[in-house]
């Protein structure tokens, strides 16, 4: 089986990024997997271990791509962090750090013009090694992938922005699908799902779907301990107090779960609170309702953001 990532004996030189003990990991060529652990467990410092971030002691990181024909690591394997919506791992969003207001200029690409250099960048890797009919299919199923993620995020409402003029939740919208059009060979995502609403979050989750099964991509998804594991991610690498435990199946870890946690919630508010926030909400539910009090009431209230009302 082929070893998409393989780490022996890994352990950061940066004296203050080391594991508790040596990292041993291998990655195989079909399995999906997600990082789970608490706040602070070492999740993310295994990304910068897996990455390459960080170089390791009398050892590094093999990664084998093949088929991809992309030469560097950095171009087949991606990483894409939530937690700060206005910077990711490699600061490619320099942006945001070297334009204000005052340089825009004509010469300023918008969202638009990003987007479409990432597809076209990557046209030419499209269909490697395949016969003319297999290129000509896979050139269709990128160019329907970009009119999925455009119509899922309603990126035409921002197409002619600018980067910095862009909201947070904009600016991950822009940051995703832009890192999906440069057709990576494997992605990782840290907290995928946090802050969508619930119609979102399942049309993400079957997006990627969709991408592993027509596309070969593989991905990475960081998410905590009690986060919900799509039914796709087939392996699990949990990391515990700067320990990183073995590779278990879905199954085997949802199970060990199940025995060790006491299933403290029952089943219906489990979803519920997967389902949040709720499309519909009855404040009268909620609240002692006094139809002569306002709960919440705006007036002459303007919001204005440059010359955008």
């Amino acid at each position: 089986m082929q070893k998409i990532i393989e780490i022996v004996n890994g352990v950061p030189r940066h004296p203050l990024k080391r594991m508790s003990s040596a990292v041993n990991l291998q990655i195989l060529a079909g399995e999906q997997i997600a990082i789970t652990g608490n706040n602070a467990a070492g999740k993310s410092r295994l990304v910068d271990i897996i990455i390459g971030r960080y170089p390791l002691l009398m050892n590094e990181v093999h990664y084998d791509f093949t088929p991809s024909p992309l030469k560097l690591v950095s171009e087949n394997l991606k990483y894409i962090t939530f937690r700060d919506s206005y910077g990711d791992s490699d600061t490619t969003y320099y942006y945001q750090q070297r334009w204000n207001l005052h340089d825009i200029d004509e010469k300023t690409p918008t969202a638009g013009d990003l987007l479409d250099q990432a597809y076209h960048a990557a046209d030419k890797n499209v269909g490697f090694g395949l016969d003319e009919d297999a290129k000509a299919q896979a050139k269709v199923q990128r160019e329907n992938l970009r009119d999925t993620l455009y119509k899922m995020f309603h990126l035409e409402t921002l197409l002619d922005k600018y980067i910095i003029s862009l909201s947070s939740g904009e600016l991950r919208k822009f940051q995703l699908t832009r890192t999906l059009l440069s057709a990576p060979r494997m992605l990782i995502m840290d907290n995928p799902f946090i802050g969508l609403d619930a119609q979102t979050r399942q049309q993400l989750s079957d997006l990627l779907h969709k991408l592993i099964e027509e596309t070969g991509l593989q991905i990475i998804l960081v998410l905590s301990k009690t986060d919900y594991i799509p039914p796709y991610i087939t392996h699990i690498i949990h990391v515990d107090n700067l320990e990183v435990c073995p590779k278990v199946t879905r199954d085997e870890f949802l199970a060990q779960q199940a025995t060790t946690s006491g299933e403290v919630l029952p089943a219906h508010l489990k979803q519920w609170i997967t389902d949040l926030p709720l499309k519909v909400l009855d404040a009268k539910s909620l609240f002692q309702y006094n139809a002569q009090q306002n709960i919440l009431r705006f007036q002459d209230v303007s919001i204005k953001y440059g010359n955008r009302s």
